[in-house]
């Protein structure tokens, strides 16, 4: 009887302890007692993005280089850089000159950068062929990234020709393919209204701006147009050819006539687009022909998405000086976070829209440049027979028979 009493109360005290300690499913769990590890709950990519921010935080620092966007994403940098605790470091140049750079320090043994962001020619005509990218897609494992339903066409889009070192992220979209700055001292509404497709402009006497092909901040602009539906290698030379045209490198040149009336307009020039839009805002005499709605409506060309800008895409770099926190930046930034937040606060210029679907909010992208609902685009990476390493040596070769 007294072992049969002694029993049940043992049993109910148990039971009562069990009760008062079963754990709550939404806390963090405890490791028992004796100090043995609690069952790890996490699923996989959780771990690894942990241990990631830990290993990036011992690293400390993130080194980009680029053309303009390394300079104009610095408060995107810094607000990844505030929320994961480490420092990144950012600086923009000549694609030519940063090139040269990095090739001589690979060359000499030393590896100084993680990432880096510039127009598309530079990239495919030197880094890639010397081996200095490495392939984006093994660096990415953030469930929404990978989550290929979260992106336009249910797919990863890539411009390099094997789809794997230069990832574009954003694009610009729209019923006009020439988003053409012009002097409204010099041209009416009514004459930018007679624009309703790219072959258009070659029946214009008006006096021109342009960048060369073989400049390599504006090589990408110029591949687009190589291989964009309705536009191509005829519109290309017969451009080239156009007597109105001013070819111009130098930005602020660029930039100094269209406001003074030197030119009617610009068309695919380099580099100036962000000051264009600054000089707006200070009552400039000019304005861009894709902010007037009745040109986008009455386009004819067939609707297309470019993201071949430096503030489009980025690559990995191969033997990066902070390996973890390069796979950091890169599943942040390409994630609904990253994405939302590059187009919150990217101010200095206005940033391509996300390729990514679920991002909502536009924050300063121009809603010209937006994918409309329910409007087919065509991407140029998907053009039959697309090599922009081809097509920029074939327009470097048109180039120097017309411009020799």
């Amino acid at each position: 009887m007294r072992t049969a009493v002694l029993g049940l109360l043992l049993g109910g005290l148990l039971g009562l302890l069990a009760a008062c300690g079963s754990p709550d499913p939404t806390s963090t769990p405890v490791a028992p007692a004796g100090g043995a590890d609690a069952p790890d709950t996490r699923e996989a990519w959780e771990v690894q993005w942990d241990e990631l921010q830990v290993k990036a935080r011992e690293e400390g620092e993130l080194v980009i280089i680029g053309g303009s966007a390394a300079v104009v994403y610095r408060p995107l940098f810094k607000f990844f850089g505030d929320k994961y605790g480490i420092k990144v470091r950012s600086s923009g140049g000549s694609s030519r000159e940063l090139v040269d750079r990095i090739l001589a320090e690979r060359n000499a043994g030393r590896f100084t950068i993680d990432l880096f962001i510039s127009g598309l020619g530079t990239s495919l005509e030197r880094l890639v062929p010397n081996g200095v990218l490495q392939p984006v897609e093994r660096l990415l494992f953030l469930p929404d990234v990978i989550d290929l339903s979260n992106w336009e066409g249910n797919r990863r889009r890539f411009v390099d020709p094997g789809g794997e070192y230069i990832i574009s992220y954003a694009a610009t979209a729209g019923s006009g393919i020439e988003a053409s700055w012009y002097n409204t001292n010099l041209l009416t509404t009514e004459d930018v209204r007679s624009i309703s497709s790219v072959w258009d402009y070659l029946d214009k006497d008006w006096s021109f701006v342009t960048t060369p092909p073989t400049d390599p901040g504006a090589s990408g602009g110029w591949t687009s147009r190589w291989w964009a539906p309705d536009v191509g290698p005829e519109w290309v030379e017969a451009w080239i050819r156009n007597p109105n045209v001013t070819w111009l490198t130098d930005a602020r040149a660029i930039q100094d006539g269209l406001v003074r009336g030197s030119f009617d307009l610009e068309i695919m020039t380099a580099g100036v687009g962000g000051e264009f839009e600054r000089l707006q805002e200070l009552a400039a005499p000019i304005a861009n022909i894709d902010q007037d709605p009745i040109i986008r409506d009455q386009w004819r060309d067939i609707n297309f998405m470019s993201g071949t800008a430096s503030g489009d895409i980025v690559s990995a770099v191969d033997r990066p000086l902070n390996p973890n926190a390069q796979q950091l930046l890169l599943n942040w930034w390409l994630s609904h976070e990253g994405q939302t937040q590059r187009h919150i606060l990217t101010t200095d210029r206005n940033p391509s829209p996300t390729l990514r679907d679920d991002v909502t909010e536009w924050g300063n992208t121009l809603p010209e440049e937006r994918r409309e609902p329910g409007k087919e685009y065509a991407f140029i990476e998907d053009t039959p027979g697309y090599d922009p390493v081809q097509g920029l040596e074939d327009m470097a070769a048109l180039w120097d028979s017309i411009h020799r």
